[in-house]
């Protein structure tokens, strides 16, 4: 909402950057916001709470696949949700120009909320404290490329080439990019699509790696 504010008064507001740039904000600011709870509800495992789980629910692989599923789906809602109140309000204002592009990103934001979720949930599973993965998720993933970007051009060329390679394809850029609504104006869905396959194989690693740490833990 602060961005589609400051874009229209930049009288802009009838361009289709008055509708995308807020959207796909509204998906970012998501998608790091609803890493919290997922750190919170998943972090409550370092200590101890799945002994009674684990009672009723002996086979363990179960038991993660049902946890990690139900919170995909409530965090990729509750994603979707912010997307669509801000994308009405931007299509609202600009005199309902541009819905088809705001409602082209509802699908995007959801599958991408599931994979970053499911990345988040593996994280926190492996390093069983919650104050421990959001330092990880915070400084590793968002922080860290984010002074790549910003300070990459001072460093030495062999330097600036290795940290150009961990922004491209660190799993932050690729939760961004898979909701760059304003860029598929001009390169179309395919850059959306290839950054949602980028997330999703960042995703199927955690979850594997995760799981295969948790079918062996002693609790």
């Amino acid at each position: 909402l602060i961005t589609l504010w400051a874009i229209r008064s930049f009288a802009i507001g009838d361009l289709d950057v008055a509708v995308t740039t807020p959207v796909e904000a509204a998906a970012c600011v998501a998608f790091i916001t609803l890493m919290i709870p997922t750190v919170a509800i998943v972090g409550r495992d370092g200590g101890g709470q799945l002994s009674l789980a684990l009672t009723f629910t002996p086979h363990r692989g179960r038991l993660i696949a049902a946890r990690i599923l139900a919170l995909v789906f409530v965090m990729s809602i509750a994603a979707v949700i912010a997307v669509v109140v801000v994308g009405t309000v931007a299509v609202v204002l600009a005199g309902g120009k541009y819905a088809e592009l705001a409602a082209l990103i509802v699908p995007f934001v959801a599958v991408a909320a599931m994979t970053w979720t499911a990345f988040v949930a593996a994280i926190t599973l492996l390093v069983r404290r919650g104050f421990v993965a959001v330092l990880i998720l915070l400084v590793g993933f968002i922080l860290l490329p984010l002074l790549l970007s910003s300070f990459g051009g001072v460093l030495p060329e062999f330097l600036r080439e290795v940290s150009n390679q961990v922004l491209l394809y660190s799993p932050v850029t690729f939760a961004f990019d898979s909701v760059a609504l304003t860029k598929s104006t001009v390169l179309g869905i395919g850059p959306l699509l290839l950054s949602q396959l980028g997330l999703a194989v960042w995703s199927a690693i955690g979850v594997a790696l995760s799981s295969w740490v948790f079918v062996r833990r002693s609790f």
